[in-house]
């Protein structure tokens, strides 16, 4: 080999060596101390990022809030109980099976509810219902009185995934009076006590917009019948049925924890053997506008 090439590649050496040890002082290496800083730095972070997921209902639920209701961790989107109610009022006319409500006109019929929900669902409601309609002198009755007050426990449950709803069952407390024109007498079913179940349907179609349906019926037991302010019977019944069929538009409110509603819907209700002392038959129909909050 000859000289020159040798003299080469000692140079050569010498320049990887060099350049070697320069980068190898050019790296800094940081020490425990800084290390222990940037981990709890990274902690503090990922800290502050569950928060800020847990702090939103549509995220922080869908990571399991709900299987720590019960603490802290998930307090903001957890479902919640609180108070539920509405106002009504409803336009009815009254129909009879023997045309004794010939003339009548419809009539503006109050309905109030006011309950407790529980975060599952499950609630207590009270219901009041009353109407006072007056007839024309063609009419064999000047005035029909009607009232109900139910006291119910109420249950919300889904269908699959487009139809929610509501369950309710109790009690019912009710009255009917029909008073004959020109003051020659009345008729009345006095203190009837029983049973009412009902549903509640509702299903989305856009936005805020839902189809809405509601059913309902009672079963009613009165121990006396009134004709001119004497008893006439014992131990009667009759029943009660009402039905709604409409629109229905909802917007969450605190943070989606309860929704106000605004509703329209036709209304019937079908009182079955209370008129005329001969088990004839009422019923009433018009629309119903009605407001509120449900949960």
């Amino acid at each position: 080999m000859k000289k020159g090439s040798i003299g080469t590649w000692v140079a050569l050496l010498f320049i990887v060596a060099g350049t070697a040890t320069a980068q190898a002082q050019a790296v800094n290496y940081a020490s425990a101390t800084d290390f222990n800083e940037r981990i709890n730095q990274l902690e503090i972070e990922l800290a502050s990022y569950r928060s800020a997921i847990n702090s939103v209902c549509t995220d922080g639920c869908d990571l399991g809030c709900e299987t720590e209701c019960l603490g802290d961790t998930c307090s903001t989107c957890c479902p919640k109980g609180g108070i539920v109610a509405g106002a009504e009022v409803s336009f009815l006319k009254p129909y009879h099976t023997e045309g004794q409500t010939s003339n009548y006109d419809y009539t503006a019929t109050p309905r109030v509810w006011l309950g407790y929900e529980r975060a599952d669902g499950l609630g207590i409601r009270a219901r009041w219902w009353q109407m006072n309609a007056n007839g024309p002198a063609t009419s064999r009755y000047d005035q029909i009185r009607m009232r109900m007050i139910d006291l119910e426990v109420t249950d919300q449950f889904t269908l699959g995934r487009k139809l929610e709803g509501l369950v309710s069952g109790g009690f019912r407390y009710a009255e009917y009076r029909e008073d004959e024109s020109a003051g020659t007498g009345f008729l009345s079913q006095q203190h009837a006590m029983g049973l009412v179940i009902g549903t509640e349907l509702r299903r989305n179609i856009s936005g805020g917009f839902n189809l809405f349906g509601m059913g309902r019926t009672s079963m009613l037991f009165s121990e006396s019948n009134l004709e001119n302010g004497a008893v006439t019977s014992e131990n009667t019944t009759f029943t009660v049925s009402e039905l709604q069929l409409g629109v229905e538009y909802n917007r969450e409110i605190m943070n989606g924890s309860s929704n106000l509603f605004a509703r329209v819907a036709a209304e019937t209700q079908y009182w079955n053997g209370v008129s005329d002392d001969d088990t004839e038959d009422i019923s009433l129909m018009g629309l119903a506008f009605a407001f509120g909050i449900t949960r």
